[in-house]
């Protein structure tokens, strides 16, 4: 029977019925997605290893589980999958791994691996499974072949060992080609509430202008800028705008940053357009935040620790060994509280509680806190976290609890029934905090501005030029490039202003530059009373002359150092040194002017010299001639030494006959020399109670790590990438250095609980730029020690004492200056970098923002250094709404980062993706389709 007609045969209609059926249908494609696990291995001394697994979805953290109880505890934000319940075998593969690699690398003291998949358009488009060894890159997975690539010299064995295993490979590639794609196909995210966070600050630069600072952060996936409004002021002086920048957690962050006229009648702030609204926050703006943390600590009581911020700027930490709050020195007055011992037991109750329905509860974290505008209220809050998931936020106006996770429901119910707590907790954040904000006033900073400049070769033709820039003065601005009579750079970039946590500054300019031999390029840093200038490379050979002023430079602090240590032989010594730098002047003087070797025994020439020292013994003509001969072989060896490290060279031929008929044939070989170098030792002292303190320090060149140390064999564990040097063997000294400052400083400072150490030196042209041996304290800026002066300057109220003390050890003082004025300059000399392997990865993710337009983020890591940009293509699909790139930035791993962020429409003829463009080839991922469609269906019936 058709559907309708047995029951319409009975009904009496008299009118044509007409019945409309409307189906909504909707069809998506998946686009680009990405599976990965991360484990990471530890070796702990004193007790067994340590297996931490962490699993990521498109980027969102979406599982973690290790090897206490080997089950995963999945984050509130999934909302289906089949993923394993166990890590037991991803453990159990770095165990053992762990214990074959000890056997052939004896200071191994973790592993890590990274496995996973990325799928497109439920396609697979790549499988992978990677292995560092203390966070160098070890060994690689090929997972059609299913053999394994060594990506270090160590792991030669490793691999001709872990390719017999041919039965657990079959394993490792059916799990990256087969299983992995069908998690990503079963996994869907629960949508995460929209929440949007603007502050904004404000400091001013001089009498007439302010620098403005808007910081938004979002889960909304329809907030895509930040914009300045003025209110009938007059225009932003200029205006950079960065984002938006994907975060961890699934939101994402912006940052505005301008400068503005201070005229009275102006009024500044930001503006944020969500879906459905408009947040808008005015310049007059302050915050307090209490940021508090406990944790479970295994064999011992909880531990507590709180951070204190105003505007972004950290000015308190306390903990739960004192429970009082150690105020830091940029504080000039203030009205809080001197402990924080009511927030430690709030926070170890809750500890406490929620331990009760949540088993593997390890640590929460609450912020709490309130944002004025104009001295009057404008948000407050306090939120708590449970292993970095949002758990519960307090509505400080009904002062009630709301639950932000499934787990905190209980918790919820029970919280809101305590109302007395909640009316002193809403009390606070309403009344007691905008109170604090109005007493607080900071101190002026010290303004140190800190101007690097670093540069690789591309090829033979072009170069990567960075200039990196670390300044407390508020009028640092901008970082520009100078091009000293050079063609212009082919392309730059510049990123920041972006905020640190210590009240400076950074940015960061890129700019891939041509190499040509009359180029000089660097940068310039323009601050309120001088300009900061620091050029790449000069190019030929050095001069006589500069290494001349370079060896005197030596020699007075040499001279110095030995006057200050009160040694008797000084007065000779330095006349054996003044010799020696008039027998050098002597040799310029015959090679540079064509003098014969006699005219040391002319007699007119001998009474100049006596006239202009009567200590002076000219040597003989046939010395003279030894000299010159020893100086010709060591100008040949410096020529060698500097060819080295050149990638191409440009020889010139030219030709003469003398006077008496003599044939010459002259080639002059033109190189460009390494350009800026800097050598940095970073060394931390740690407190740790209940056991003897810690001691590690990493060696860096050129921003890149080729060394890690510490306290336990005080030995140099030497990277990959180090081809050859000249670098101690161990960190003793410096090891003892620390923990003699630590003792010290704790005498002063009761609550040291780590002293940072940063010395070393730059040098441009093979000559010494600065040298610089700086501490910290709790990670606040201490003491800093002057080459020059060998003296030591206090940056901090607190130092003063120290500073008096450490400025009587001469002897001391005499050897830390030559080992940064001295010392790191020759090893900067002999450092030459192993080439790496070029690796470009390029993924696409995209999000919709609503039925009419997504957003798409396409994220490239690369050690290639060709790679400068990436781009959009867009596949004869409308343009995007608008397009930001960000980078490239570089890592601490030699590697460089990019981030493009589109929004497109969402129409179903788009698609959408990236290229970056590499030397040899071009890399494209594609996002893939997304449409809807809807389908009117009409039927009619008739009686």
């Amino acid at each position: 029977m058709p559907p309708f007609s047995g029951s319409m045969s009975h009904r009496k209609v008299k009118n044509q019925c007409l019945l409309v059926l409307w189906i909504y249908l909707s069809a998506a494609k998946c686009g680009s997605h990405s599976l990965e696990f991360l484990s990471t291995g530890r070796v702990q001394p004193g007790s067994g290893p340590h297996f931490e697994q962490v699993t990521e979805s498109d980027g969102v953290v979406i599982s973690h589980c290790d090897s206490g109880t080997q089950q995963e505890h999945f984050k509130p934000v999934l909302e289906s999958h089949n993923l394993p319940g166990t890590c037991r075998p991803a453990c159990y593969d770095v165990f053992d791994a762990l214990k074959e690699i000890s056997k052939f690398i004896n200071h191994t003291r973790n592993v890590q691996r990274r496995r996973g998949c990325i799928t497109s358009d439920e396609r697979l488009e790549s499988a992978f499974d990677n292995w560092a060894v203390n966070g160098e890159g070890f060994i690689q997975f090929d997972a059609g072949a299913q053999k394994w690539k060594a990506l270090s010299p160590s792991a030669e064995m490793i691999k001709e060992l872990w390719n017999g295993y041919e039965t657990r490979n079959h394993f490792f590639g059916q799990f990256i080609n087969e299983e992995c794609p069908e998690m990503i196909h079963h996994i869907k995210l629960r949508e995460a509430e929209k929440r949007t966070d603007l502050r904004v600050f404000a400091n001013p630069v001089d009498r007439t202008k302010a620098l403005l600072k808007c910081h938004v952060t979002s889960t909304d996936k329809s907030v895509r800028s930040v914009s300045v409004t003025e209110d009938g002021a007059p225009k932003a002086n200029w205006i950079t705008v960065t984002g938006p920048l994907p975060s961890g957690d699934g939101s994402v962050i912006l940052i505005l940053t301008a400068e503005v006229p201070l005229i009275h009648t102006n009024i500044y702030g930001c503006v944020v357009q969500t879906e459905d609204r408009t947040i808008t926050v005015m310049w007059g703006s302050h915050s307090l935040e209490f940021l508090s943390t406990g944790r479970v600590q295994p064999g011992s009581g909880p531990h507590f620790e709180q951070v204190t911020e105003f505007d972004g700027v950290v000015i308190s930490h306390c903990d739960s060994g004192t429970q009082q709050e150690h105020f830091k020195p940029v504080l000039e007055s203030h009205n809080l509280p001197g402990t924080c011992r009511q927030a430690c037991y709030d926070v170890f109750d809750a500890l406490k509680e929620i331990s009760q329905f949540i088993n593997h509860t390890r640590n929460v974290q609450r912020r709490r806190g309130c944002i004025t505008s104009d001295e009057r209220l404008e948000s407050a809050f306090d939120n708590w976290a449970v292993n970095g998931e949002g758990f519960i936020q307090f509505d400080a106006g009904a002062q009630k609890w709301k639950a932000l996770s499934p787990s905190a429901e209980m918790i919820k119910d029970s919280w809101n029934g305590y109302e007395a707590r909640n009316h002193f907790f809403g009390q606070f954040i309403n009344e007691e905090c905008p109170e604090m904000i109005h007493q607080i006033k900071l101190r002026e900073v010290e303004k140190r501005t800190d101007l690097r400049v670093f540069a690789n070769p591309v090829d033979r033709t072009r170069a990567l030029l960075k200039c990196h820039v670390t300044s407390t003065d508020k009028s640092v601005r901008s970082v520009s490039l100078t091009e000293d009579g050079a063609p212009k750079a082919n392309w730059i970039t510049v990123t920041g202003p972006l905020p640190s946590g210590d009240g400076s500054v950074i940015l960061i300019l890129t700019a891939e530059v041509p190499l040509i031999h009359t180029n000089i390029y660097g940068c310039v840093v323009q601050t309120e009373d001088r300009t900061i200038t620091v050029m790449w490379a000069h190019m030929g050979i050095l001069r006589n002359e500069r290494a001349e002023r370079h060896n005197s430079e030596e020699r007075k602090v040499m001279m110095d150092g030995l006057r200050k240590l009160g040694m008797v032989d000084v007065d000779e010594l330095g006349r054996e040194f003044r010799k020696q730098e008039l027998d050098e002047a002597l040799v310029d003087f015959i090679v540079k002017d064509s003098q014969p070797f006699t005219v040391v025994s002319d007699p007119g020439f001998r009474a100049l010299v006596a006239k202009l020292d009567p200590t002076c013994t000219l040597p003989s003509r046939q010395t003279v001639k030894a000299m010159v001969e020893r100086r010709d072989v060591e100008e040949k060896e410096k020529a060698k030494a500097a060819l080295q490290n050149v990638d191409s060279v440009s020889l010139s031929a030219d030709m003469w006959t003398s006077i008496n008929m003599d044939a010459y044939l002259a080639v002059t070989c033109h190189a460009i020399h390494a350009g800026s170098h800097s050598l940095e030792f970073l060394s931390t002292g740690r407190v740790q109670p209940g056991s003897r303190p810690h001691f590690e320090q990493v060696t860096e060149f050129d921003g890149v790590v080729i060394s890690h140390c510490d306290s336990g064999t005080q030995q140099e564990h030497f990277k990959p990438v180090l081809e050859s040097h000249n670098l101690p063997g161990t960190c003793r000294p410096a090891c003892y250095d620390v923990f003699d400052a630590l003792k010290e400083i704790s005498k002063f400072i009761n609550h040291t609980r780590n002293v940072q150490r940063r010395r070393g030196c730059i040098t441009s042209d093979e000559r010494l730029e600065s040298a610089f041996d700086n501490w910290a304290v709790n990670g606040e800026g201490f003491i800093q020690f002057d080459a020059g002066a060998q003296k030591w300057k206090a940056l901090s109220p607190s130092a003063e004492m120290i500073k008096d003390s450490w400025n009587g050890y001469e002897a001391r003082n005499h050897l830390f200056g030559q080992f940064i004025r001295r010392y790191c300059l020759e090893m900067i000399h002999q450092i030459k970098l192993r080439e790496i392997e070029k690796r470009t990865d390029l993924r696409v993710f995209a999000n919709p923002v609503n039925r009419t337009r997504a957003l798409l983020k396409c994220h490239v890591t690369s050690t290639d250094k060709s790679v400068r940009s990436v781009s959009l293509t867009e596949d004869g699909a409308p343009k995007a709404n608008w397009i930001t790139v960000t980078g490239p930035l570089p890592s601490g791993d030699g590697s460089v980062i990019l981030i493009l962020t589109a929004e497109v429409p969402l129409i179903h003829t788009n698609i959408y993706g990236c290229v970056v463009q590499t030397e040899d080839r071009n890399i494209t991922v594609m996002w893939g389709e997304n449409f809807t469609f809807t389908c009117c269906c009409m039927i009619v019936i008739e009686s």
